[in-house]
């Protein structure tokens, strides 16, 4: 693993599996499809992961470096336009009308009718419902074996243990009931990390009713005590925000500024939410007192981010992972790593789930 990018020498997070930074990886998709002028799937795949925001700006730049004297070609116009299609940009997004009108209208005799044809139809899609998009995922990658009848998942822990076993032998003395109870609270919470850092579904209007439903379908597996075990990991992925490099809670001005700034943004949404989605708090009822467990979840991930350089939100849930399994504090540095890029891919493979689903 490089410990820094090789184009402009940046430190990578420690969680980065490549040889470039982001930066550098964004400039370089760029400069290949303004120079082959194509956008392959690949490139599709990973640049979903980026704002809508990023995504017009390249849209932009790919626009500017086609056409400097604004004479675009058929091919040029394709490629912009399934760049447009690709990433659900709108045509106010990229200014479609000025930017590519010119170009249709002086082939077709200026007509409205051209440029509505030959602009980007975006196709129309069923109403997505978030509760459906996290049933799909926990069915098909948690507890398979009661929906596909393959238990992929328990499969997929034994892999983690073996592997980790081969670098540290004291890992065979994990208890595997326990490793799989807490792997799976683990991934579930990253899911719903991932569904809070998404740029499609942050909003909580996805992911407070995601926190609802995620305890009701364990409540209705019976598993209600995966929904206890993962309030452990989310507490370790809201300590992050407020922790260094090494796990240590920020201390001075700053970090004392930093801690009230965080603690507020939470306490402030989580009354918000509360008022909104449970109502009077004064005389909760059971029901009541569960939905407010599940915003206070959400809240208080508010603060973490998972891209910081130091990788503090994989080091503290790999801390939290070690402690709950037992003796994790005697494993090697070897055996953390493999636990802390199996964390990390928990959370990269429900960001691809997320960005293959649509709203």
């Amino acid at each position: 693993m490089a410990n820094s990018c090789e184009i402009c020498k940046t430190k990578l997070p420690g969680h980065s599996r490549g040889t470039i930074c982001r930066k550098c990886w964004l400039r370089k998709t760029q400069n290949e499809i303004i120079t082959t002028k194509t956008i392959t799937e690949e490139q599709i795949k990973l640049l979903k992961r980026e704002s809508k925001g990023l995504l017009s700006y390249l849209y932009s730049n790919v626009y500017e470096a086609f056409g400097p004297d604004k004479k675009l070609g058929q091919g040029e116009i394709y490629i912009l336009n399934e760049i447009q299609n690709a990433f659900g940009l709108s045509n106010k997004d990229v200014r479609y009308k000025e930017r590519i009108g010119q170009h249709i209208n002086s082939s077709t005799g200026n007509t409205e009718d051209a440029l509505s044809a030959l602009s980007p139809q975006l196709e129309s899609k069923p109403e997505f419902r978030i509760e459906e998009c996290c049933r799909q995922f926990y069915d098909e990658n948690i507890f398979c074996e009661t929906t596909v009848g393959t238990d992929v998942w328990s499969g997929l822990l034994d892999t983690y243990l073996k592997s980790i076993a081969e670098v540290d032998q004291s890992f065979l003395a994990v208890d595997k009931e326990l490793f799989r109870n807490e792997m799976t609270a683990l991934r579930m919470v990253l899911f719903a990390f991932a569904l809070g850092c998404s740029e499609k579904f942050n909003k909580d209007e996805f992911t407070l009713p995601a926190s609802f439903f995620t305890r009701n379908y364990l409540k209705e597996k019976g598993r209600l005590d995966v929904f206890d075990i993962m309030s452990a990991y989310n507490r370790a992925i809201a300590r992050s925000a407020i922790m260094d490099a090494n796990l240590q809670k920020y201390s001075g001005k700053t970090g004392e500024a930093l801690i009230i700034r965080v603690n507020d943004l939470r306490s402030r949404m989580a009354l918000k939410w509360a008022d909104t989605y449970v109502g009077d708090r004064v005389i909760p009822l059971k029901e009541q007192k569960n939905k407010v467990s599940c915003i206070n979840m959400v809240a208080n991930r508010l603060g973490a981010d998972i891209e910081r350089e130091d990788g503090v939100v994989v080091k503290s849930l790999c801390a939290e992972l070690a402690t709950r399994l037992r003796d994790g504090e005697n494993w090697n540095s070897e055996a953390m790593s493999k636990l802390s890029a199996i964390i990390f891919d928990f959370f990269r493979g429900a960001d691809e789930y997320l960005e293959s689903v649509g709203t």
